[in-house]
């Protein structure tokens, strides 16, 4: 509630002044001054006499709705990435708390604050990017979210359930995260399945189009984030003709679908380094780099990619009218997959997992169900409000492929997450002094400096 910037504007469209305002209710002109600027409010007992002097209600005057409308809620929460990333995440932390203490019976608004845990620590300070935080993020976010599936609106359970699976994952509870998941609805028909013929047996091929894609752009992504985790556990199984055919299998499908995470070129350069081909590696490399830097800064084409009427949001991939569509989940910037664990940070290496075999969604994440997306997870099948475009920036942002919405600030400390692990980790530092190498880190540096600029990078 600002009470203050509410009779500003009130006051503006009377056309009054401060002096003729105070003189009409009884106090002083400094005593006004103070309640527009915010350093005082005015005595409750006034608060009838200047509603009916602007012909409000104490209501309006208050700034009281009965209930927070979604817009305004998705509006507060849009604000709060950029509090953490300009004034810290102290004071991050007490405009969540303040928000959701001003609608105590929102529980959008407390599913949308809980949801930002899983991208919020992307705008972190440098210096508040530790365990500590981060784990009081997460108790903070299920602290949200068992509110509302012990007591909240049914038809946001779903979503809370996503989100608190991908937080007691990050913190170890492996067995209630698998609870919530497996609580989960998994409708015995989907109707994506059906539409499609439906639009080509009505000859209605633009939507035909569009629903293809939509299907498409669920399915290959289903597709992908299982090739990832079966590469992770291939190599782990160190079952090397798995990990050959699915580094292949894995390029070609994100060729098709417009992805660009370079997963089979990472494990493509494990295998060549595994097999003391440094040569090989290093071409690997530069074509691993080659196409994070597409798929990070550039619009990545393919059958997956969204079409003319809508586009990817920061929740997942929007259908043909901007709407996301049911199975996008948790998250892209702060969530470690199930196979892999956090660093010291609080968040996963730059390949999803801290061993660095491991490749997650091109951010270096992946979600409980292996589905990139942005704030937290929606509706397992429908469409659902909290999918809906919610980009964290009022900036131009750019597609990493079909589903993956960044801003070119978001860009550039992804792709320097990535230029500092390949100048510090293994198996990459083996190759430094290589001219694949070379050539690769140099395509990385342009692409950083080239989105500072504001171009591509692509």
């Amino acid at each position: 509630m600002n009470i203050g910037a509410t009779i500003v504007n009130l006051r503006r469209e009377k056309g009054v002044t401060q002096e003729q305002l105070a003189r009409a209710v009884g106090v002083s002109k400094p005593a006004v001054s103070k309640w527009e600027t915010g350093q005082s409010c005015p005595d409750i007992q006034l608060l009838a006499p200047i509603a009916r002097y602007f012909g409000v209600t104490i209501d309006a005057l208050l700034s009281f709705t009965r209930a927070l409308p979604r817009e305004e809620a998705d509006r507060l929460v849009k604000e709060i990435p950029g509090i953490f990333e300009r004034d810290g995440f102290r004071v991050g932390m007490e405009r969540c708390a303040a928000l959701v203490r001003e609608y105590p019976d929102s529980q959008y608004l407390k599913l949308k604050v809980a949801g930002l845990y899983t991208t919020c620590v992307l705008h972190f300070r440098e210096e508040d990017r530790t365990e500590e935080n981060l784990a009081r993020f997460r108790e903070y976010a299920l602290e949200l979210l068992e509110e509302i599936l012990s007591g909240g609106e049914s038809r946001y359970w779903v979503q809370a359930k996503g989100i608190a699976a991908c937080c007691y994952m990050q913190s170890g509870d492996y067995d209630r995260a698998e609870a919530y998941l497996r609580e989960l609805p998994v409708p015995e028909i989907d109707p994506d399945s059906l539409l499609p013929a439906l639009c080509l047996y009505r000859g209605d091929w633009e939507q035909a189009a569009a629903v293809s894609r939509r299907v498409i752009r669920r399915y290959g992504n289903m597709a992908l984030q299982g090739m990832v985790t079966l590469l992770r556990s291939a190599w782990e199984l160190e079952d090397w003709d798995t990990v050959r055919c699915a580094s292949e299998a894995s390029g070609t499908l994100e060729e098709m679908l417009g992805f660009r995470t370079g997963t089979g070129w990472h494990y493509k350069l494990l295998l060549a380094m595994r097999g003391k081909d440094k040569q090989a590696a290093g071409e690997c490399f530069e074509r691993y780099v080659e196409t994070l830097v597409a798929g990070i800064c550039g619009e990545a084409e393919g059958y997956g990619q969204a079409d003319g009427h809508g586009h990817a949001d920061v929740h997942g991939e929007a259908d043909d009218h901007g709407q996301a569509d049911g199975h996008r989940q948790a998250d892209v910037h702060g969530e470690a997959d199930g196979h892999g664990r956090a660093d010291g940070h609080g968040q996963v290496d730059v390949h999803g997992h801290a061993d660095g075999h491991g490749q997650a969604d091109g951010h270096g994440h992946v979600d409980v169900h292996g589905e990139a997306d942005g704030h937290g997870p929606a509706d397992v099948h429908e469409q659902t409000d909290v999918q809906k475009d919610d980009p964290l920036y009022d900036r131009s942002i750019r597609l990493a492929g079909p589903g993956n919405t960044i801003d070119r600030k978001d860009s550039i400390l992804i792709l320097e997450q990535y230029r500092l692990s390949f100048g510090t980790e293994e198996p990459y530092r083996t190759l430094a002094g290589t001219g694949a190498y070379e050539r690769g880190m140099e395509k990385l540096r342009n692409a950083i400096l080239r989105q500072k600029e504001g171009g591509n990078g692509a």
